[in-house]
C-alpha cells in the first residue's frame, strides 16, 4: 500500500486503522496534540472517550501539556482576541462547519476536564484497565504495581532448584551443575526471553536425557583405553602446544574418575579439552603454518585425520550433557512463565510485563469479552504514539480493542527509529499491523532541523535502494519546512555544511592504514573535544541562528552521542580535564553511586556509636578526609577514640530526637564536608548526591514511619535493588549549562544544535557473542532458541537483524542535530575482515564494503571526498591527524565553588551565620509530652478529617505541592471549581507526588480559599483578597549582632505556643519566606500555610501542633520581620491600627461551611513585639 502524505488539518478522519510514519523531526507530537483537539471539535467526543498511549511517562506529561495548550489557545483566541493562531489552524477553523459557540462549548467542556483524560503509557493503561475493570477481567481490586518483578524470577528458580536438583542422585545433579552451579546462574543463562515468545527447542524430559548421558558415558567407558592410547602417543610429539600437553595429563585423569566412580564432579572442562576440537586447537600454530597450497586450518585437520582417533564418543558425552543443560534452561523458563503470575496475584501485585500479558491473553479468551465491550464502549479513539516501539501483546491488546468498523485507531510511529529490542520491542509487530492498516500516511516536513541538516541526511540514507535492510521499510526523503538563511550553523557570518564528516588518518605502523579499536576511540575523542574547544572559545566566531536569532554556541547547545555509559565517562573525565562542564545523561540512580555507599556507612557508625570496627570505618570515609597519618594516632589512641565515639553519640541524638535530615545537615556543618571535597573534580556532583541522598532518606523515613534500624535497613535495600523512581535519578540544576553526553538510546526524542557521532564506526557485537539465548524472527514472529539444532542458523539471522537495527541507531544519532553533525570514521578491521559497521555501510560503496583488497584508506577517502563535491552544502570533509593533543580552554575553565587550601594560616571559624527559623527551632527543648514527632508537617495520626483529605497522601511532598499552587495561582481562580489554569499534575510530578485522583487536590484548594478565616468576618477569605493586595512568599533578612537564645526565652516564654530554646550565640542574618502577606479593610494579615494531620482541628489541637513543631516561633520572627517592612513601606504606620493578627491555616482541617476552621489566629502582643523587634535589631 502507498502512503499518503499526512496534512493534520486537512485529512479526513476516518474510521479503521490508520497508520502515520513520522520520520524524525516532522511534528508528531503537534500531530497527536491536533489529532486531539479534531476529534474533539469536529465529532463532539468527550475527553474521557479519546485514549492516548505513548512510551515513557515524560512523554504523557508532555503530551498533555501540549493538548492542554492547543485547547487554551484555540479557545482563547476564538473567544478573545480571534488573531494569534498559525496559518494552518486558523484555515481549519475556518472550514469547520460547526457554529462558534458550538466550538467554543466543547473546548470549555474538555478544558474542564482535562484531568479525566485518558493519556497513558502502555503499563498504565493496563494497569488502569485491570484495575477500574477488576469484575469485567476477574483480578484483583487492589493491585500493588511493581517496576521489576526480578526478585520474584529469583524466588522461582530457587524453588525450581529445589525441586528439579535435589532429589536427583548425586552423580545426576554433578552433571546438571556443571555448567550452572547456582540457580542464580541458571536464570541469569534465560535473562531477556519475553512472554509470548516461542522457545526451542521444545522441553523434553529431563530423566530421559539424563538417561542418554548414561548410555553415552557406558559406551565412552568401553572405547576410552584405545582413545586415550593413541591421543597420549600423539601428544608427547613436538606438534602439540606445551599448555595441551600439560591439560592433557589432568584431563584424562579426571575423565577416567568419573567412568569407573560416582565421581561428584562431571568432567566437563576435561571433555571439552580432549574433544575433537580441543584437540585441534591444542596444536601449534607454528608446525602448521600456511604453505602455498594450503592453510594452517587445513593442515591441522588433515594430521588430526592421520592420527586415526575416534572422537565420537566423547563427543556424544558432551553432547548428550549440553542437551541435558538446555533442557534443565527450557524447563526453568516454562516454569517461571507458568508460575510467576500466580505469585504476583498472591502478593496482589503485577509487574510491567505481566500487566500487558494479562491484559492482552484477555482480548483472545471468552473470559475477556465483557471487558472488551467495556472499553470498545468507553473509548471511540485510540492514538497509540511510538508505536514503532511497541510488541505482539501490545499489538493484540489495541487491534483486539480498536481494529473495528466504528473506532478509530491511529497508530503513530517512526519504524526508522525501533531502536529498543533490548527491552522487548519489536519492530516486526509495526510491519504486521501495517498489512492490516486500512490507510497509511506518512508526515514528511521536517520542523526540528536546517535544510543543509536535512539535505545530508537525505543523501546518506537515499544512498542504497535497501538502506534499512528489511523488507517493508524504505527511506522518504523529507521535505525542509525552515528557510536557510533562519536556520544554519555559521562561521565568521558564513553559514556551514550541515554534516562534517571525519576521516581518521592512516596508521603508521600499517601500510594499508588499518586501526586498532581502542588506540582509534581515543585519537576520534581527542578531536572531539578539541573540536568543542574551538566551538566554544570566544573570538572563534563560530554561531547558530534559529529562527532568525543567531547566537555564540553554548556548552548546552551541545552533545555527544556514544553507545556504551563507560565511553560516556571517558568523554566526561576528558572534557573535566580542559574544565569543560558536562553531564551525562543516563538513567543513573543516586543509590548506585559512592556517596550512597559512604552514606550508609556514616549512618551505620551514628546508629552504634561504641562499635570501634564501624566507628573505625566511619573515619575512612573521603567525606571526612582523615589522612593515613592521623586515622593510624586516632586508632592507636583510646582517647581519641573515646572523643570521636562521644561526636557519634551526639550525631545519634539529633538523629533521634530532629530526625535524619537534620542530623545529616548538622554533620556536614560541623565536620566541614563541603569544604574537604571542594578539592575533588567533582565536587558539586558529590554534594548534589549528598543532599538528594538525605532527603530521599528523610522521606522515607517520615513517610514509613520508621526507626533508625528500619531507616538503615530501607537504604540498604535500595542500594542492593536496581530498579529506582523518577525521584532518584541523579540530579544537579548546573547540568543544564552543560555539555550533554548521553547513549544514542537515551538521545531518541531529544535535539540539540550540534551532535558529535564518534563512535558509529563501531558495529554491536553482543549477538556474535551469545551462546546462551539466541532471538530472532521467523514468519514476522519472535522466536528464542536456547541451543537446538537451528542454533547457528538463527544466530545468523539475529546477525542480520542486529545490523539492520544499528542502521536504524545510526539514523537516530543523525537525525538528533539542527544545525551540524560530527560523523568519525575510522578504518578499524582486520587484515581478514573489513569493517562491517552500519555507518561503512552507509558511507562506502558496496565493493569497498565487501572486498578486502579495496577496502582501504586511499579508496574510503575517495568516496568521503568525491560525497562532499557532489553535494558541498550538506557535507565537509576533515581528515584528523593521527595523533593529537587536547589544548586548554583557560576561558570558560570552570571555578570550583570552593577551593581547600593546602594551608590555613587564620583561623576560618566564626559565630557569624545565616539563621532561620528552621534552624532556631532544632534548638527547641523537649518536653515530656510533646508528643509524636513529625518532621514533615504530617505526622501519622488519623482524626476527625474532611472526606477530601481523608484520601490524600500524607507526606511532605504533598505541602510542598499545596504552596507552589496557593502561591503560583490567583486565589479567585483556585476557588473555580474544575478550572484548569491551574496545573495540578505538573506541580505534582515536579515534586514527585501521585495523585490517583487530581481532582482531590483541587476541591482541597478550593475549600482553602474559600474558608472564611474567622467566625465574625464571613467575606475575610482568601478567594476574596485582591492579587493585587497580596505579597506571596515574602523573603526578608534581618541583620542582627550578637544575641543569645536565652534572651528569646526571656521575653516569649509564657506564650501558649512557643517552646524554649537551648542556649546558643547567634550573629548575622536572620532569613526565611513569608507565605502570605496581605491586606484586608486596611489592616495587613501574615498567614502561613499547614498541611500536618492532626486529631481534631479545634483550637486546643492546633495550639498543641504550634507548639509541638514550635510554630510560635516562627510566628513571632517573622512578625518582626513584617513589623520592618510595614515600618518602611506604609506611611504614618501604627502597629495598633495597621497590623491585623497572625493567621496559621491548617489546610486539611479547613472547611467553607465552618467560618474559622482550621484557623489558628493571634494578635502578638504590641510591648513583646516591640521587645523582640528591639532585640534583632541592637542585639
Amino acid at each position: 500500500m502507498s502512503k499518503t502524505r499526512f496534512e493534520v488539518t486537512r485529512e479526513v478522519l476516518l474510521p479503521g486503522i490508520n497508520l502515520i510514519e513520522a520520520n524524525a523531526g516532522t511534528g508528531k507530537t503537534y500531530t497527536i496534540a491536533m489529532l486531539f483537539l479534531r476529534f474533539i471539535v469536529e465529532h463532539g467526543f468527550l475527553i474521557d472517550q479519546l485514549l492516548v498511549v505513548t512510551f515513557t511517562h515524560a512523554a504523557a506529561a508532555e503530551l498533555k501539556e501540549r493538548i492542554r495548550l492547543r485547547l487554551s489557545e484555540i479557545y482563547h483566541c476564538i473567544s478573545v482576541e480571534k488573531t494569534g493562531l498559525d496559518d494552518t489552524t486558523s484555515q481549519w477553523l475556518q472550514g469547520l462547519e460547526l457554529e462558534e459557540s458550538v466550538v467554543l462549548q466543547r473546548l470549555k467542556t474538555a478544558l474542564l476536564d482535562l484531568d479525566q483524560s485518558a493519556i497513558f503509557t502502555i503499563h498504565g493503561f493496563c494497569y488502569k484497565t485491570l484495575q477500574e475493570f477488576a469484575v469485567e477481567s476477574k483480578q484483583l481490586f487492589e493491585l500493588d504495581l511493581i517496576g521489576d518483578s526480578r526478585s520474584i524470577r529469583q524466588q522461582l528458580a530457587d524453588d525450581f532448584w529445589r525441586q528439579t536438583i535435589y532429589p536427583l542422585a548425586p552423580h545426576e545433579g554433578a552433571i546438571l551443575t556443571a555448567q550452572y552451579d547456582n540457580p542464580t546462574a541458571l536464570l541469569a543463562s534465560i535473562n531477556g526471553v519475553g512472554g509470548g515468545v516461542t522457545v526451542y527447542p521444545e522441553t523434553q524430559s529431563l530423566t530421559a536425557c539424563l538417561t542418554q548421558v548414561r548410555a553415552a558415558k557406558d559406551e565412552l567407558k568401553c572405547q576410552f583405553e584405545l582413545y586415550l592410547h593413541t591421543l597420549s602417543e600423539a601428544v608427547t610429539q613436538p606438534f602439540f602446544k606445551k599448555t595441551f600437553q600439560a591439560q592433557f595429563l589432568s584431563s584424562h585423569k579426571a575423565i577416567q574418575q568419573w567412568l569407573t566412580t560416582e565421581r561428584l564432579t562431571f568432567p566437563l572442562e576435561a571433555l571439552n579439552t580432549l574433544s575433537y576440537q580441543g584437540v585441534l586447537e591444542g596444536l601449534n600454530g607454528q608446525k602448521f603454518r600456511t604453505t602455498k597450497t594450503q592453510i594452517g586450518l587445513d593442515r591441522k585437520i588433515d594430521y588430526v585425520a592421520d592420527l586415526g582417533i575416534h572422537f565420537g564418543a566423547v563427543e556424544k558425552v558432551i553432547e548428550t550433557s549440553e542437551f541435558a543443560h538446555i533442557t534443565l534452561r527450557g524447563l526453568l523458563l516454562a516454569y517461571i512463565r507458568n508460575k510467576e503470575d500466580a505469585v504476583l496475584e498472591q502478593i496482589q501485585s503485577a509487574s510491567f510485563d505481566c500487566l500487558i500479558g494479562r491484559l492482552a491473553n484477555l482480548m483472545v479468551q471468552a473470559d475477556g469479552i465483557t471487558l472488551k465491550k467495556a472499553l470498545q464502549k468507553r473509548y471511540q479513539v485510540a492514538l497509540i504514539d511510538e508505536f514503532q516501539d511497541t510488541d505482539q501483546q501490545q499489538w493484540t491488546i489495541f487491534s483486539q480493542l480498536f481494529a473495528q468498523e466504528k473506532h478509530f485507531l491511529y497508530l503513530i510511529g517512526d519504524p526508522k527509529q525501533a531502536i529498543y529490542k533490548f527491552r522487548g520491542a519489536d519492530v516486526f509487530s509495526y510491519f504486521n499491523a501495517a498489512k492490516l492498516a486500512h490507510r497509511q500516511y506518512t508526515l514528511t516536513d521536517n520542523w526540528r532541523s536546517s535544510p543543509r541538516m536535512v539535505g545530508a541526511v537525505n543523501t546518506i540514507f537515499e544512498s542504497q535502494d535497501n538502506v534499512f535492510l528489511l523488507n517493508g521499510l524504505s527511506y522518504q526523503s523529507c521535505q525542509t519546512a525552515l528557510s536557510d538563511e533562519a536556520n544554519c550553523f555559521k562561521s565568521g557570518g558564513h553559514r556551514l555544511p550541515g554534516m562534517v564528516l571525519w576521516q581518521l588518518g592512516c596508521n603508521a605502523e600499517n601500510s594499508s592504514g588499518f586501526l586498532k579499536s581502542t588506540n582509534a576511540q581515543m585519537q576520534i575523542s581527542v578531536a572531539v573535544v578539541n573540536e568543542i574547544i574551538d566551538l566554544l572559545t570566544p573570538g572563534n566566531a563560530f554561531e547558530k541562528s534559529i529562527e532568525g536569532l543567531t547566537t555564540a554556541i553554548a556548552p548546552k547547545d551541545i552533545a555527544i552521542l556514544v553507545r556504551s555509559n563507560a565511553q560516556a565517562i571517558d568523554y566526561q573525565n576528558l572534557l573535566r580535564e580542559v574544565g569543560v562542564p558536562s553531564v551525562l545523561n543516563s538513567a543513573k540512580s543516586v543509590f548506585e553511586t559512592t556517596e550512597a555507599n559512604e552514606f550508609y556507612l556514616i549512618l551505620q557508625a551514628i546508629a552504634q556509636p561504641n562499635n570501634t570496627v564501624l566507628l573505625k570505618q566511619f573515619l575512612t570515609v573521603a567525606w571526612l578526609n582523615v589522612s593515613a597519618p592521623e586515622l593510624i594516632s586516632i586508632v592507636e589512641n583510646d582517647g581519641l577514640l573515646g572523643q570521636w565515639s562521644s561526636r557519634l553519640s551526639e550525631y545519634y541524638l539529633i538523629w533521634k530526637k530532629q530526625g535524619l535530615l537534620a542530623m545529616t545537615y548538622k554533620l556536614l556543618a560541623i565536620e566541614e564536608v563541603a569544604c574537604k571535597l571542594s578539592s575533588c573534580s567533582a565536587f558539586e556532583r558529590k554534594m548534589s548526591n549528598i543532599f538528594q541522598l538525605a532527603e530521599l532518606v528523610q522521606t522515607a523515613e517520615t513517610q514509613e514511619n520508621l526507626n533508625i534500624n528500619g531507616t538503615l535497613d530501607w537504604l540498604q535495600r535500595s542500594i542492593a535493588d536496581l530498579k529506582y523512581s523518577e525521584q532518584e535519578l541523579l540530579r544537579l540544576e548546573s547540568d543544564e549549562q552543560a555539555i550533554n553526553i548521553l547513549t544514542v538510546h537515551r538521545s531518541k526524542g531529544l535535539e540539540f544544535s550540534v551532535v558529535f557521532c564518534p563512535v558509529l564506526w563501531q558495529h554491536n557485537q553482543h549477538v556474535q557473542k551469545e551462546n546462551s539465548v539466541i532471538q530472532c524472527h521467523e514468519n514476522d514472529l519472535m522466536v528464542a532458541d536456547l541451543g537446538s539444532s537451528k542454533f547457528e542458523d538463527r544466530k545468523q539471522l539475529a546477525l542480520q537483524e542486529s545490523f539492520a537495527e544499528d542502521v536504524r541507531l545510526s539514523y537516530v544519532a543523525m537525525t538528533r542535530a539542527k544545525l551540524r553533525c560530527y560523523i568519525g570514521w575510522a578504518n578499524v578491521r582486520t587484515k581478514e575482515n573489513s569493517n562491517r559497521s552500519a555507518l561503512a555501510w552507509l558511507l562506502f560503496d558496496a565493493p569497498v564494503n565487501n572486498s578486502a583488497l579495496s577496502d582501504d584508506f586511499s579508496r574510503q577517502q575517495g568516496d568521503l571526498q568525491a560525497l562532499v563535491s557532489q553535494h558541498s552544502r550538506f557535507f565537509e570533509y576533515h581528515l584528523l591527524p593521527a595523533d593529537q593533543s587536547v589544548s586548554h580552554l583557560r576561558s570558560i575553565k570552570k571555578t570550583p565553588l570552593l577551593i581547600a587550601p593546602e594551608k590555613c594560616i587564620r583561623d576560618l571559624k566564626t559565630l557569624w551565620q545565616i539563621n532561620s527559623y528552621t534552624g532556631l527551632a532544632t534548638l527547641s527543648i523537649d518536653e515530656a509530652n510533646e508528643g509524636k514527632r513529625d518532621n514533615s508537617e504530617d505526622g501519622s495520626i488519623e482524626g476527625l478529617v474532611t472526606p477530601v483529605v481523608d484520601q490524600l497522601p500524607k507526606g511532605s511532598r504533598l505541602g510542598n505541592v499545596v504552596h507552589e499552587l496557593l502561591e503560583k495561582n490567583a486565589f479567585s481562580e483556585l476557588a473555580k471549581h474544575g478550572d484548569s489554569s491551574f496545573k495540578v499534575d505538573q506541580v505534582c510530578a515536579r515534586f514527585g507526588l501521585k495523585l490517583d485522583r487530581p481532582a482531590l487536590m483541587t476541591d482541597l484548594l478550593q475549600q482553602v480559599v474559600s474558608t472564611p478565616l474567622n467566625e465574625q468576618d464571613h467575606e475575610f477569605y482568601l478567594a476574596q483578597i485582591d492579587n493585587q493586595h497580596c505579597i506571596k512568599e515574602m523573603p526578608f533578612y534581618l541583620s542582627h549582632a550578637q544575641i543569645n537564645t536565652q534572651q528569646i526565652n526571656i521575653i516569649l516564654g509564657n506564650e501558649v505556643t512557643y517552646r524554649s530554646l537551648t542556649p546558643k550565640n547567634l550573629v548575622g542574618y536572620m532569613t526565611g519566606f513569608i507565605d502570605l502577606v496581605c491586606l484586608h479593610q486596611g489592616k495587613y494579615y501574615l498567614m502561613d500555610y499547614k498541611s500536618n494531620y492532626l486529631d481534631d482541628y479545634s483550637s486546643a489541637g492546633m495550639i498543641e501542633a504550634m507548639r509541638t513543631h514550635n510554630y510560635g516561633l516562627q510566628a513571632w520572627l517573622y512578625s518582626v520581620a513584617l513589623t520592618n517592612f510595614l515600618q518602611e513601606k506604609v506611611p504614618e504606620y501604627n502597629y495598633r491600627s495597621h497590623f491585623g493578627g497572625v493567621l496559621y491555616l491548617f489546610v486539611r482541617g479547613m472547611e467553607p461551611d465552618r467560618p474559622g476552621s482550621g484557623v489558628y489566629s493571634f494578635l502578638p502582643d504590641a510591648d513583646k513585639l516591640q521587645q523582640l523587634t528591639r532585640l534583632f535589631a541592637d542585639g
